[in-house]
């Protein structure tokens, strides 16, 4: 579990720099002239880059799948036997995210393969990627206080056993 915490850290962290490129909306950071040649907006990001957007598109409607369907997979491993209630536990999003990444997932199809919608949903793009971020975000808090919860079990049952 440890593993996976950092990882999802690690990612996490990535993600909260590539929107440092929000800051300079508000502090006069000129972008490097690399950044400003070829990434779409002229800022610091990498999601930005020309060409990397449509595999970007690929990835967010990933991550919202899979989120989204999270709980029907866990239902699946439930019935499996219990070493796996682990997995389920704390590697998979809860079914009360699921319409986070669901979202995520629909806005994305949308903006992909219907060309037509691209100019009605262009400027929501950045507040999807917020919301999978709080997802993210949810997630992790979550998991947080259900490893907490379960220590503080853990150690009043060794408590009164000895």
């Amino acid at each position: 579990m440890g593993i996976f915490s950092y990882l999802i850290a690690a990612f996490l962290i990535f993600i909260a720099l590539e929107e440092l490129s929000w800051g300079q909306r508000f502090i006069p950071v000129k972008s490097p002239e690399f950044f400003e040649q070829y990434n779409s907006k002229a800022e610091l990001s990498l999601h930005n880059f020309v060409g990397l957007e449509q595999y970007l598109y690929y990835g967010f409607m990933l991550l919202g799948l899979l989120g989204g369907l999270s709980w029907y997979f866990s239902k699946i491993i439930i019935r499996k036997p219990e070493k796996y209630h682990f997995y389920v536990r704390y590697l998979l999003p809860s079914w009360f995210l699921s319409s986070f990444f669901l979202i995520v997932f629909i806005y994305f199809f949308i903006l992909q393969y219907i060309p037509s919608s691209a100019m009605l949903l262009e400027p929501f793009k950045e507040s999807m990627e917020l919301l999978l971020s709080l997802a993210f975000f949810i997630f992790v808090i979550t998991n947080f206080f259900r490893q907490s919860f379960d220590f503080d079990k853990l150690t009043s049952m060794s408590k009164a056993r000895t």
